[in-house]
């Protein structure tokens, strides 16, 4: 028997013993029988007084929890989602509390809320989570949890880490896998910037590259494609027509390593600008996307024609981006 259960068995003796002291009145007269009262009052306030406090030991006593460094990171949707640590505390039955602490890292410009449509997976199967996803300032961190609870049946507390994965994406879509077993490895692609030069020139119109990126898109539907976002300056020659030219995304295009031709993804941040003289167009905005085959890597010829001023003579032109 333990000590806590032979500490409840004696109390529970006390007060039988009390009870039945009462009752008999405890010998002798009746002087005698007011103290036998007496004490068997005692000593019943007293065993249930060691009850009371063995009890509220018993549920007060906070459980331990098994903490874990994890330390691993993962890119999704413009965001470095690093998982800092995880702790597994015992509940009631069988089930434990899960919590993950996470870092993220805004990897834009712009403030934007950490993703929020991650899965905690266990043994294959999606378990119901709660996300604590802040909004974040372009290219700061913030701290988040994810919390939800877990069935410990038959399970030391490493082991049911070990069988843990952080999962953003769906399967149909380019995922990022996070385990918090220390031997899996992270299945994620990590965004690149890419240090671009060069020039597209048609008649008038002036187009400088000024920088570019990579990351897999995650649109859904989009499994097995990547992005090669250009950055562009706008401008116009000083002889520059006054009636101006009218640059449009789908003038832009990109033959890839293995000879695919590709146009300007509708994704693009960049749609199409009114040219005219003395005009200049840069900045985030003045983006084009394509969306190529994953891992995006290699020579990729970027070009620009606009249909109108080809078919008046004058050609587009081209430059490479080097992807690494």
């Amino acid at each position: 028997m333990t000590k806590a259960g032979r500490f409840q068995a004696l109390a529970v003796v006390a007060v039988a013993g009390a009870t039945v002291l009462a009752a008999c009145g405890g010998g002798g007269g009746g002087g005698g029988s007011k103290q036998a009262k007496a004490t068997a009052s005692s000593l019943v306030e007293q065993a249930q007084k060691s009850l009371n406090d063995l009890g509220s030991s018993a549920t007060t006593a906070p459980a331990t929890p098994t903490v874990r460094t994890v330390g691993k990171t993962g890119w999704f949707n413009g965001f470095a989602i690093t998982v800092d640590s995880a702790s597994v505390t015992a509940g009631f039955g069988t089930s434990a509390a899960l919590e993950l602490d996470v870092t993220y890292q805004n990897l834009g410009t712009d403030t934007t809320q950490a993703p929020r449509n991650g899965q905690v997976v266990i043994g294959g199967a999606s378990i119901d989570s709660l996300f604590d996803s802040p909004s974040v300032p372009g290219g700061a961190t913030a701290k988040g949890t994810i919390k939800t609870s877990v069935d410990a049946a038959n399970k030391t507390p490493d082991a049911l880490l070990d069988g843990v994965t952080l999962v953003y994406g769906e399967s149909s879509d380019n995922q990022t896998v996070i385990p918090l077993d220390a031997k899996a490895a992270v299945q994620s692609v990590e965004p690149k910037q890419l240090a671009v030069t060069g020039e597209l020139k048609q008649k008038q119109i002036v187009i400088d590259l000024v920088k570019g990126a990579t990351e897999p898109s995650y649109t859904s539907g989009d499994k097995g494609k990547g992005l090669l976002s250009v950055q562009l300056k706008l401008s116009c020659t000083s002889d520059c027509q006054a009636s101006g030219y009218a640059v449009q995304r789908s003038s832009f295009s990109v033959k890839t390593p293995d000879g695919q031709s590709l146009t300007a993804a509708d994704s693009s941040p960049f749609c199409c600008e009114a040219l005219y003289p003395g005009n200049v167009f840069e900045g985030p905005k003045e983006t084009v996307q394509f969306k190529v085959p994953l891992p995006v890597q290699g020579a990729y010829t970027v070009s620009f024609a606009d249909n109108g001023l080809v078919s008046q003579g004058n050609p587009g032109s081209s430059t490479v981006v080097n992807a690494g």
